[in-house]
């Protein structure tokens, strides 16, 4: 996984961003952006791969240079947001 697709997965898991940053010597500024253009381009395009494509969520994992079970909270995260509008 890339820096910025760990830094993701740990700000999923519950780290505070300043908790992060300390991690990966950034400060806070440096990882809300990261952590939010991330979030929001894996969000748009894994969902069309995995729903719309019907690809495979391991191979789409393999693309993105996440691990699987980031790749699922992802999917998931949005499916739960979509029930919720």
């Amino acid at each position: 996984m890339s820096r910025d697709a760990q830094m993701l997965k740990l700000s999923l898991l519950g780290w505070t961003q300043e908790e992060i940053g300390d991690a990966y010597g950034l400060d806070r500024s440096g990882v809300s952006k990261i952590v939010n253009e991330l979030s929001e381009l894996n969000l748009v395009t894994i969902k069309a791969d995995y729903s719309d494509k019907k690809k495979p969520l391991a191979d789409i994992a393999e693309y993105y240079h996440l691990d699987l079970p980031l790749t699922w909270a992802l999917v998931l995260e949005r499916r739960v947001w979509e029930a919720r509008v």
